[in-house]
């Protein structure tokens, strides 16, 4: 429940920092700045630290799990089941992406041919990434910021996820496998410093140190199975508990607008005291109101709308503007029916998607199994 929550809960921080940065003015530039108005660009302005658990509740997901079972860890079965997870969606997203941005292109709408603010979260041509190169990047997970598909910036994310497996998977398995030859050993070693010189060569500096948070997730999963930090109840007290973890949360979030803090110590910080709430809740059913109860429900679709809403909410947003006379919005009731209804458009989308899409990636990874191992062991 707490993974579900947390889930729900960064993919709309992210969504709806997208959103309000295609639609609305600059906080800067507001000329309302009433205490409500603070709140909302305050709220919206949280997205990166929703990525910042995503990477680590994958960790503790994708890693942690595999380490606490260390003895039957397979390299071919996990990367089968990361290979079918990732390209399940990947595949049917660039098409969306494509569609979605043609249409935009289609319109002459100048936010696909780089007349886009700075506050924008895309800072070049749509038109010019749509191309052969940038679409073999994008489906090869080798595409780095400068080299996304068309107009689905947060496809980046998914790259690094993609590459946190290979380095942790073909790591693991070299160092945990120990009754192999010599001549394999050398194999495996050849492998991992290879792709280790590919992630490199790839990837900014940022990449090792989001790989570390997401390590920390894994290792998170591995003190978890050791010991119990604290055990908790439903009830009254996991409740109200989680409640306040939740509102102190909030409190370092402010911490961090009105205290100069490091960016790269912030992360460090978000995955601390997420860490923590994993040690505390991971194992408690709690029984939530009926409010979390639906961003539990947004949670289980996290992927499917992470991938897939920053195409739609572009060409959406893009024509709000050109019916605005390129002027981006000031924050008001009329803008935000729009936001709103632009979010439910979205997440209805990517519902629709999930459950013709990816709640179908079991399929794919069974069939990949069958291919693969058949070959191997006719």
């Amino acid at each position: 429940m707490f993974l579900e929550i947390f889930r729900g809960v960064c993919v709309l921080l992210v969504i709806l920092g997208h959103l309000r940065s295609f639609l609305f003015v600059n906080y800067l530039y507001s000329p309302v700045n009433g205490l409500g108005v603070k709140f909302f660009y305050f709220i919206t302005s949280l997205g990166h630290y929703g990525v910042i658990v995503f990477f680590v509740i994958s960790g503790f997901l994708c890693g942690g799990m595999q380490l606490i079972k260390s003895e039957r860890f397979s390299l071919g079965q996990y990367l089968i089941n990361r290979f079918s997870r990732i390209y399940i969606v990947l595949i049917p997203t660039l098409i969306i992406t494509f569609i979605f941005d043609s249409i935009g292109m289609g319109f002459g709408f100048k936010s696909y041919f780089g007349y886009v603010d700075t506050i924008f979260s895309i800072n070049y041509s749509v038109a010019e990434h749509i191309s052969i190169q940038h679409l073999l990047s994008t489906i090869a997970l080798v595409n780095s910021d400068d080299y996304i598909f068309g107009s689905n910036t947060p496809l980046w994310s998914l790259s690094y996820e993609f590459w946190f497996y290979i380095l942790f998977a073909f790591n693991f398995d070299f160092f945990c496998e120990h009754k192999c030859s010599s001549g394999k050993k050398i194999i495996k070693l050849s492998t991992t410093i290879l792709f280790i010189i590919i992630s490199f060569i790839v990837f900014p500096p940022k990449f090792y140190f989001y790989f570390l948070l997401w390590l920390s997730g894994a290792i998170s999963g591995v003190i978890l199975k050791k010991i119990k930090i604290i055990e908790l109840r439903k009830g009254f007290l996991s409740k109200y508990l989680f409640f306040m973890y939740i509102s102190v949360l909030f409190g370092v979030f402010v911490l961090f607008k009105v205290v100069a803090i490091n960016a790269l110590l912030r992360d460090v910080i978000v995955m601390l005291y997420f860490v923590i709430g994993i040690f505390i809740y991971s194992n408690v059913e709690l029984k939530c109101i009926n409010a979390w109860k639906v961003i539990r429900d947004i949670g289980k679709i996290s992927y499917s709308l992470y991938a897939i809403h920053f195409p739609i909410a572009f060409l959406l947003c893009s024509f709000v503007l050109e019916f605005n006379y390129g002027n981006k919005l000031i924050f008001g009731w009329e803008g935000m029916c729009v936001f709103i209804l632009i979010v439910i458009i979205v997440i209805a989308v990517s519902h629709c998607f999930y459950y013709s899409i990816e709640n179908k990636h079991h399929r794919l990874r069974t069939y990949l199994r069958e291919i693969i191992f058949t070959k191997v062991h006719p």
